[in-house]
């Protein structure tokens, strides 16, 4: 689930504009044009549009010329400036559960990406889906949320934690060496996809701030919040939060009633007073994620169906056109051309 449009918390452009003041650099060049005031910054309750943290991050990059900004923005934000969804995600039990937290929280804390947990035999691998970003406004998000990431991953885990390997969609900047330096393990660019792959092992490592009490206070906390949002469509956008939450192939009615505790009669009722239905919202889903995949990765189709639960390419294909009156390869094709003429 993207996030809202005017729901992203001031918090991380502060950081930023902080960031960039120790290296003397004024708050006022990286706001200009962006409409948010310098006042609004220092109030913790502000939120932003989409466009101004974009325009903000946009005017940083422009301004301060530093090549790994991103990486370092990404290592200043703590969980501590995530509010309730980060007291959850530090009290967690284990790893597996500041995943989990994490994964499905994410959009209330102003993400510009979503997050796919998926496996792959004895490894486990987070990807990046549905990045709000583009161009290097795009290359900055990924670096800092993975920059961020990393860092809370191994905070949490007393530094036990350690990724095998971290990739990006991108080929490698000048400054590619700092990525080793950041992530302490190896980094692969032009890659098919940004993911983030660890040892399925870690999955068992202890918080070691873990307090199951504050966790399940909180995680209510973060559920009463949604609720009081709710409307009609926004109780959609929070099964489509947990469909997104669930590995491809438990994307099913059941498995979303479970993880909502609630039954599958309820949650079929809901979705038709949002003028929907469970498989036409998977479907939708399916649709976004697959043209993500087409434009802005190299997968192959091989690759991508297994991804969205189809049992092979030609499953997908045959949706794919059914979706768009189009078949897959001219989504890709366009998507080429578009980036060649950029």
């Amino acid at each position: 689930m993207q996030i809202q449009q005017n729901n992203i918390p001031v918090i991380y452009s502060k950081i930023l504009l902080d960031l960039l003041a120790e290296r003397g650099f004024h708050a006022s060049a990286i706001l200009r044009g962006t409409g948010v005031e310098l006042s609004a910054v220092a109030d913790p309750e502000y939120k932003l549009t989409l466009n101004q943290q974009n325009a903000i991050y946009k005017n940083a990059v422009r301004v301060s010329k530093i090549k790994e900004l991103g990486l370092l923005h990404g290592q200043r934000i703590l969980l501590s400036h995530m509010g309730i969804v980060g007291y959850a995600i530090q009290s967690s039990t284990d790893l597996k559960q500041a995943l989990r937290l994490l994964i499905r929280y994410i959009p209330m804390v102003g993400s510009l990406m979503d997050f796919q947990l998926r496996a792959d035999g004895e490894m486990m691998s987070l990807m990046v889906t549905n990045v709000s970003a583009t161009g290097q406004v795009r290359q900055f998000a990924l670096e800092e949320h993975l920059a961020s990431i990393d860092s809370i991953l191994k905070m949490i885990t007393g530094g036990r934690f350690r990724a095998t390997k971290v990739c990006f969609d991108y080929p490698a900047p000048s400054y590619h060496s700092r990525y080793a330096d950041v992530f302490k393990c190896p980094v692969e660019f032009s890659s098919p996809t940004t993911e983030y792959r660890f040892h399925s092992k870690m999955l068992d490592l202890d918080d070691i701030f873990a307090d199951p009490i504050t966790a399940n206070a909180c995680e209510k906390k973060c559920n009463a919040i949604i609720d009081r949002m709710s409307t009609a469509g926004s109780y959609v956008d929070q099964i489509r939060r947990v469909i997104l939450m669930l590995p491809c192939e438990s994307r099913n009615l059941t498995a979303v009633a479970d993880e909502m505790n609630t039954t599958t009669r309820s949650l079929r009722r809901k979705l038709s007073a949002g003028h929907t239905t469970f498989q036409k919202l998977l479907d939708e889903i399916r649709l976004e994620l697959a043209t993500d995949y087409l434009r802005n990765t190299r997968l192959t189709l091989e690759d991508i169906a297994p991804l969205l639960g189809f049992s092979d390419a030609s499953n997908f294909r045959h949706a794919f056109k059914k979706w768009t009156g189009e078949l897959p390869s001219s989504i890709r094709n366009n998507s080429a051309e578009i980036k060649h003429q950029m």
